[in-house]
């Protein structure tokens, strides 16, 4: 019982840390939220289309290298969150390599080819997922995380607080 309660106290302290940050300062990256393990997955259990990079070795690498793909601003509307690759894994006819970060999309909304894009990362643009993401598919090895908040420039409004809150009392 003691580890549940202190366990909840630090979880609201966090909570209150983070908003009080956002409050005082400008976002300037993504907040994610981790989902479980395994390939992110929306409502419908479809795949999502996205994009892949290999060689990044954490969860925050790949936060960052997701947040620097959407810097066109169009895509990050449709930015759902992504999966990172710990060890190497075999999904039907998918091959994800260790350390792999896979940044998820709507369908038919990868960011624009660029040669930035192009020489960095690899596309996959047949997935028909859509809307956030709702479960991961429990594969080995690989961790799935949700955009709660995505990269802005401005102070946050409340609505935002909010999505932090709810992420937070869904993780109990």
């Amino acid at each position: 019982l003691y580890d549940h309660m202190c366990k909840n106290t630090m979880m609201i302290c966090s909570l209150v840390a983070i908003a009080l940050a956002m409050m005082t300062s400008q976002v300037d990256a993504s907040m994610y939220q981790h989902v479980g393990l395994g390939i992110c997955q929306p409502e419908s259990g479809e795949e999502y289309s996205y994009i892949v990079r290999v060689g990044v070795d954490s969860h925050s690498a790949c936060s960052e290298a997701c947040d620097g793909a959407n810097a066109d601003g169009h895509t990050s509307r449709y930015h759902r969150g992504f999966s990172v690759v710990r060890q190497a894994y075999l999904r039907g006819d998918s091959n994800y390599q260790k350390n792999s970060c896979l940044c998820f999309y709507d369908y038919q909304h990868l960011p624009e080819n660029s040669e930035e894009l192009e020489n960095a990362w690899n596309r996959y643009d047949g997935g028909s997922g859509e809307g956030p993401v709702f479960t991961s598919d429990e594969s080995p090895g690989v961790g799935c995380y949700q955009m709660l908040v995505e990269t802005q420039q401005g102070t946050p409004v409340s609505s935002e607080l909010d999505i932090i809150w709810n992420g937070y009392n869904h993780g109990q």
